[in-house]
């Protein structure tokens, strides 16, 4: 005797026996055929509320999971009119999440439905689904997202390089770490392109790999006396992320070549004051009676006159 198995979502799935008259074995196909709950066929494309209700949160964001894991989370759908109303909730349509609600029928208002999600991954992959609400207003959708995160990232909000000589370069290091065992992209830009000569990293752009580590070198190359503040955006290409800044700060102070050059030219400036004392220090203004006047283009070199009056 066949068979007709009769599929249903949700709480009307059932089966069905269909007896076959001896003699007519195999001549009526046994091809199973689902029958589905008309609710599925409406729309549903509104998510948050409608004129009835209110969901919270209006989308299920699951970021970051271990692998066979159950992971819970709960929706609540508040009525929010005067009056008492219905609303039939339809499950997820794949095997990774479940739900389970107490089914109140009719919500009094000001009251909620409780629905609890639960999601098992079986693999580090991106994982959608939905929950369908049918309601006497427009339809609600509650979308589901699951996806695997490269963890916390810690990459500074600030890095100062404090005071630095002009004309040289310094260089520090940070990591981009991932703790998952799946690779990530990232790209790092200044949000002033003008200072890209004076403060970047390297890389700018690359893949950091799975269970693993990337340095970032930031590179520091004052000009000028000067301090700068250049902030960098960092995008990690993993969903739902937001960017983050960081800001990198140094002043540009006179190293020893340029501190020698003006040196020579404030001793080259004291033949041109009425008294001879600009640019001296105290040392020399305790010990100098004279200075030979300032010659242009003859050899900076100065002699003091020591000894008392």
């Amino acid at each position: 005797m066949g068979t007709l198995p009769i599929g249903i979502p949700g709480d009307l799935s059932s089966s069905m026996k269909i007896s076959q008259a001896p003699g007519l074995e195999g001549l009526v196909d046994d091809t199973p055929f689902n029958v589905v709950n008309p609710l599925a066929k409406r729309e549903y494309v509104k998510t948050g509320s409608n004129e009835h209700f209110q969901v919270t949160p209006s989308i299920v964001h699951y970021g970051g999971y271990d692998i066979g894991c159950v992971h819970r989370t709960t929706v609540r759908v508040m009525n929010m009119t005067d009056k008492s109303k219905r609303l039939h909730i339809l499950q997820p349509k794949t095997p990774f999440f479940k739900t389970k609600c107490e089914k109140r029928g009719v919500i009094a208002p000001g009251m909620s439905e409780e629905i609890k999600i639960e999601f098992c991954p079986t693999e580090w992959r991106y994982y959608y689904d939905c929950i369908r609400v049918h309601s006497e207003s427009e339809n609600l959708l509650i979308p589901i997202h699951a996806y695997p995160v490269m963890n916390d990232v810690l990459f500074p909000v600030r890095l100062d390089f404090g005071k630095c000589a002009t004309d040289h370069l310094y260089t520090k290091t940070v990591k981009l770490e991932c703790k998952v065992p799946i690779q990530f992209e990232f790209s790092i830009s200044p949000l002033d392109p003008a200072m890209a000569s004076t403060v970047w990293m390297e890389p700018s752009s690359g893949i950091v790999p799975a269970d693993g580590a990337l340095d970032v070198k930031v590179h520091f190359h004052p000009m000028r006396l000067m301090t700068y503040s250049v902030q960098f955006v960092i995008n990690i290409a993993q969903f739902n992320a937001d960017p983050l800044t960081c800001t990198i700060t140094g002043s540009g102070f006179p190293g020893k070549d340029l501190e020698k050059g003006l040196n020579l030219f404030a001793a080259g400036a004291k033949g041109t004051d009425r008294l001879g004392v600009l640019g001296l220090t105290m040392n020399e203004l305790a010990g100098t009676r004279e200075a030979p006047p300032f010659r242009p283009g003859a050899e900076h070199e100065f002699h003091f006159a020591g000894g008392g009056a």
